[in-house]
């Protein structure tokens, strides 16, 4: 009797443990969420004071989803501040952005594969006319800080750069990972304007960032 109430006492006391470092185990935390600088990242062409068209390559951005508009001037014009602001996807469309407006261009390739949005900003987002870059739903907080644009799109914690520059027909988007010119090309879209304008930037550094 006696060894049997030990047998017993032991059994109970093994499976405390068991149910004790059961509860104790750490949870495995779930795979951070991956960014695609290609399929993340596009083109917004304003439209009014709430609307836009958004050219980018990804067919498949679900009506809903976060949109932060970056407005990073060319740093030649000095009067220009940068902006960052809110948006979200209305529905996809079934026209291109370029059958709907003039000289939006399609980055470096044939615009093969390109899809189109529309969107809604969010309030006064103090911006006009013209073209955007736009963020689906980035990993990091974008934000202006003393007058630059502070992102961290994949959430690695490097800051990515936004450059705009001129070329003598059109104009470069940029993203860099680091400082502009001097870190890490990750993206890159050029918008043709249909006329004449004043480079601010020379060939090397306008195709510096290549869309993949």
């Amino acid at each position: 009797m006696r060894v049997s109430s030990l047998k017993r006492r032991s059994g109970i006391f093994l499976y405390t443990l068991l149910v004790l470092s059961g509860c104790t185990r750490p949870r495995e935390s779930a795979p951070a969420k991956s960014f695609s600088f290609e399929q993340q990242l596009g083109i917004v062409m304003l439209q009014g004071d709430e609307g836009g068209c958004f050219a980018i390559y990804n067919p498949s951005i679900a009506a809903g989803s976060r949109v932060v508009l970056v407005d990073q001037p060319d740093s030649t014009q000095l009067s220009s501040m940068p902006n960052v602001s809110e948006a979200s996807i209305v529905e996809r469309l079934s026209s291109r952005c370029e059958d709907r407006i003039d000289h939006i261009g399609s980055g470096d390739g044939d615009g093969s594969g390109l899809s189109s949005y529309q969107i809604l900003r969010f309030g006064n987002s103090g911006l006009g006319s013209g073209f955007v870059v736009a963020v689906v739903d980035p990993a990091g907080s974008i934000a202006v800080r003393d007058g630059k644009i502070d992102a961290d799109l994949d959430g690695d914690g490097t800051k990515e750069s936004f450059r705009t520059c001129a070329s003598s027909e059109g104009v470069h988007h940029q993203v860099w990972t680091g400082l502009p010119l001097q870190g890490k090309p990750r993206w890159h879209w050029y918008i043709y304007a249909g006329y004449d304008t004043e480079p601010t930037c020379t060939e090397q550094e306008y195709f510096g960032p290549k869309q993949k």
